[in-house]
């Protein structure tokens, strides 16, 4: 008989689900089976397989680590993407270099539209341009007209200043209040380029992302599973 707290890991993967029931480094059954496409059925299989072998109840299930590559994929193959409307708020400055430059044709032409609005600030913090809402407004009512819900959002030095990135998100939300809004102050560190970019990924994954993860939250229900669910993130 185990002492340890027993944990539940899962890899959903584009083919393949891997699950196994650890308790500390002791393996107490594993079992693979292929990805449904709701995701759901395949791992309610795995799981009901993993307790038959271990004879371990649901209610001994302590936590859920989930790994994943659905997202991942969805962005390799451009499938569930959602569109994307990004706002840069650093006009007069970083136009140089516009939103989206240097992705891959395909990607840039059909996933997102990118605009420089004006607003800004300095490493220090300090703003040198007042952040123009009104256009902000203008452009979220004009990409919702052709059907875009969800908005990447960047300003310069924005970790800073992130409340410059809420104001304009704010501005989004009072003509598109369905809006699902990316601040790239919470995906990205201080270089912009790299930040927004996060943020344009993100937004372009939010749907699909919830639709993982209630998929996956309705599988632990099902089998009355009662414990923290963890996501990882991989490095490599």
């Amino acid at each position: 008989m185990t002492t340890k707290p027993i944990r539940l890991g899962i890899d959903v993967g584009g083919t393949n689900t891997d699950a196994v029931l650890m308790s500390g480094t002791q393996l107490l059954a594993s079992h693979k089976s292929f990805t449904s496409e709701d995701v759901r059925s395949g791992v309610i299989t795995c799981v009901r397989e993993l307790l038959a072998q271990s004879s371990i109840t649901a209610s001994q299930i302590k936590a859920i680590m989930i790994g994943t590559t659905q997202l991942v994929i969805a962005f390799v193959l451009r499938i569930l993407l959602e569109r994307v409307c990004v706002i840069r708020a650093a006009a007069p400055k970083t136009d140089g270099i516009p939103p989206l430059a240097g992705w891959p044709a395909d990607l840039r032409d059909w996933l997102a539209e990118g605009h420089i609005v004006s607003g800004g600030s300095f490493y220090d913090g300090n703003e040198y341009a007042e952040l123009d809402v009104e256009d902000i407004a203008r452009i979220a009512k004009q990409q919702s007209m052709d059907g875009i819900r969800s908005f990447a959002i960047s300003a310069s030095f924005a970790p800073v200043r992130p409340d410059m990135e809420k104001r304009a998100g704010d501005a989004v939300k009072s003509v598109v209040p369905d809006a699902k809004i990316t601040l790239s102050s919470e995906v990205g560190d201080i270089g912009l380029l790299d930040r927004e970019n996060a943020a344009i990924i993100n937004a372009s994954l939010a749907n699909l992302s919830q639709g993982v993860v209630a998929s996956l939250q309705d599988a632990f229900a099902a089998m009355s599973i009662d414990a923290p669910v963890l996501f990882s993130q991989y490095e490599g």
